[in-house]
């Protein structure tokens, strides 16, 4: 299993450090004398694994996965205390209209209160652990804001960012799609797929017979139109590359295999934005990259003043890969010295 970062929802940034676990041998973690207790790391791990963000990512039966995905939590609960405490030390203070109006956010990215009760349940949360999450985020947006002040990029790098303009190249496609459930379901899926490709080849409308067969709800209606997006919309993949691989107007794909079922593809359009249409977006991501790395440089100066434990039951902080390593009781020398040979009577 790879190392990676399982907390997006506090999106915290990664720091160097200077620590040893060696003279910690009760709780988790110590963090310029403040604790990070074994209930916290209890309390994240449940989250994380039960979440179906992370299904299947690590297995909770593997002794070393469980510790790998223990280390990441710690690390990220080693960030989230070094930014509470900066923020102290700044006198900000996250208030409850700030929440509000985080979680208002939120929210209007669902049609519906019950779907947005359901994303609660499928992640494991509660509306109070949400709030909470959302002022942590708040915190780290306000510290980041007084360490870095605004950070614009020059029109050089704006057009260097943008380059030959490939990565704002977008499409417009419709699909036909039959959804695969599991194993039990593929064979017939992968049946009306091919059934309707058949249809397509002879003639058949796409638009209409979309609206006729098509499985998913949110394009069937507009004959599977799912309008323009460029190659960083959150689609499946494999979709993704079988829809952008269609070059020309009109041109109709085969049957493509997605993790969700069986898609059949017709590009309809396809368009580059110019650099006076992608500048604000390119605006927005160079702004972003600069301050990010201007408080990176600020949390290293921060790190660099702090005192980080971690109980060695859990490893090491390692300080360039922010990282926490396996526990080392004995490091040889390096040369290692050589053995000195004692002559015989």
């Amino acid at each position: 299993m790879t190392r990676r970062f399982l907390f997006s929802a506090l999106a915290l940034l990664a720091l160097g450090a200077t620590a040893c676990g060696r003279y910690l041998t009760t709780g988790v973690a110590t963090v310029n004398g403040t604790s990070i207790t074994k209930t916290e790391l209890d309390k994240q791990f449940t989250a994380v694994s039960q979440s179906q963000q992370f299904a299947g990512a690590f297995d909770k039966n593997n002794p070393e996965q469980v510790l790998e995905v223990q280390r990441q939590i710690i690390v990220t609960l080693i960030q989230k205390e070094l930014v509470r405490q900066e923020g102290e030390r700044l006198h900000i203070t996250v208030t409850g209209a700030q929440i509000d109006q985080a979680l208002a956010q939120v929210k209007s990215q669902f049609q519906t209160e019950a779907q947005f009760q359901q994303a609660l349940a499928q992640n494991k949360l509660t509306l109070t652990e949400l709030r909470s999450q959302l002022r942590d985020q708040a915190l780290l947006d306000q510290v980041r804001q007084r360490a870095t002040g605004t950070q614009q990029p020059t029109d050089a790098e704006i057009q260097q960012a943008y380059g030959d303009g490939k990565q704002f190249e977008q499409i417009r496609v419709r699909h036909i799609f039959f959804r695969v459930t599991g194993p039990a379901d593929q064979a017939a899926a992968k049946q009306k797929a091919d059934a309707a490709l058949k249809q397509l080849k002879a003639g058949a409308d796409f638009a209409a017979l979309a609206k006729k067969i098509s499985e998913d709800p949110g394009s069937k209606a507009k004959g599977g139109d799912l309008g323009f997006f460029g190659r960083d919309v959150q689609f499946d993949q494999q979709f993704l590359q079988a829809a952008f691989a269609l070059k020309k107007k009109g041109q109709l794909s085969g049957v493509v295999q997605s993790s969700l079922g069986f898609h059949i593809i017709l590009l309809v359009d396809r368009r580059t934005k110019t650099l006076a249409e992608a500048r604000a977006q390119l605006v927005t991501q160079l702004a972003q990259q600069k301050q990010q790395s201007a408080f990176q440089d600020f949390l290293k100066k921060v790190l660099g003043e702090s005192r980080i434990v971690v109980n060695p039951r859990y490893g090491d902080f390692n300080a360039k890969t922010l990282q926490i390593d396996a526990h080392q009781f004995f490091v040889p020398p390096t040369p290692e010295p050589q053995t000195q040979l004692f002559p015989t009577q």
